[in-house]
């Protein structure tokens, strides 16, 4: 038994942080303890694999082409991130100005208990163009990607 538990105990798991996360938020609401998580709403999976001619291929694994029904946005909390630009000295203090937008959407998914009335909320972010993206500014090398 003992060297079993050690060696268990040794193992190098695989588990990537979001995934211990959603295991906190699920343990955490059947214990019934309120909690919040947060985390990055990716668009595409780690990637799907197949053999074609004998040979591994990796595809991106779009999760969310058909949506997620658990899932509800929130666009009334979308905030605005900025990026790059510069502070300028003004009368009232600093200003951070000539900055880059990218708009945060968040997405809610509920998170219940087990055989109690506990739902905690799981919010993922995505990152959304603003509406008054010009494509134009972005020519090679696009300042996005730099």
């Amino acid at each position: 038994m003992q060297a079993n538990v050690s060696r268990a105990y040794h193992k190098k798991w695989t588990f990537t942080r979001s995934s211990i996360s959603a295991c906190f938020l699920d343990s955490m609401a059947s214990l019934g303890l309120a909690a919040y998580g947060y985390g990055i709403r990716y668009e595409f999976g780690i990637f799907n694999q197949k053999i074609s001619n004998g040979w591994q291929v990796e595809e991106a694994d779009d999760w969310l082409r058909y949506g997620n029904p658990w899932e509800k946005a929130r666009p009334e909390y979308m905030l605005p991130v900025h990026f790059y630009g510069r502070v300028e000295q003004t009368a009232d203090g600093v200003k951070w100005v000539d900055t880059q937008v990218v708009l945060a959407m968040p997405y809610d998914t509920p998170v219940p208990g087990f055989k109690n009335n506990t739902v905690n909320t799981m919010r993922l972010w995505s990152a959304k163009a603003p509406i008054d993206f010009n494509l134009q500014e972005c020519t090679s090398p696009c300042p996005f990607l730099a």
